[in-house]
């Protein structure tokens, strides 16, 4: 894996095992940060490199920090669908990746620059190539929105499945595909209902 700011979280049945069988990606759009120098930050191999690492694999090992509600929000989600109680054994199971490598700021409702969206597609391809997702679960419609789509086409067998505010897709990234979809954001109102649409991806893949 080449340099990067901050490494993706990979948990240790996720190569293995994954969640039910399946390995699945919870991809961040970025995070806020005000311990130290906006400009600095995003330095590859810096002091902050294992920083999310550090964060799961305290919650891998039942440790949960009060800040971090969303992290619960998403393991209670994947608990519904996968019917596995032990978030200890969520965050063993999964992955997860922040897409802009480097804080937005101190405070929340930042949104990244226009050019930050090209400028990381390097490093999420190679996430992508390295973890090679069945499901890769986006969260917020904005980073969606925004994701660039390397492959110029998209597969012939590709299949679209529509809810009323959903849609599951299969994504080409080099020679690999995978079941990619976007759920509201668990910082505001999400609700668990998408569940469900976890649920069908899991049989679809």
């Amino acid at each position: 894996m080449k340099q990067m700011a901050f490494y993706p979280w990979v948990g240790s049945k996720y190569l293995f095992t994954g969640l039910n069988g399946k390995k699945i990606l919870v991809l961040g759009e970025s995070f806020y940060c005000d311990e130290c120098d906006k400009d600095d930050c995003g330095a590859v191999e810096s002091q902050c490199s294992g920083m999310f690492i550090t964060v799961f694999q305290n919650r891998a090992n039942g440790i949960k920090n009060d800040k971090h509600a969303t992290y619960t929000k998403i393991s209670s989600l994947l608990s519904r669908s996968t019917n596995i109680s032990d978030e200890k054994e969520i965050w063993r199971g999964i992955s997860y990746y922040n897409y802009i490598q480097r804080t937005v700021g101190g405070t929340s409702r930042i949104s990244p620059g226009d050019s930050e969206w090209i400028k990381y597609l390097g490093e999420f391809n190679e996430i992508l190539s390295i973890l090679n997702p069945n499901i890769v679960i986006v969260l917020g419609e904005r980073l969606w929105d925004n994701l660039p789509i390397k492959c110029g086409e998209e597969l012939t067998n590709k299949k679209i499945y529509k809810s009323d505010t959903d849609k599951i897709e299969t994504w080409c990234y080099d020679k690999y595909n995978c079941r990619m979809f976007s759920i509201r954001h668990p910082s505001s109102s999400m609700s668990y209902s998408v569940s469900s649409l976890i649920n069908k991806a899991l049989e679809e893949t």
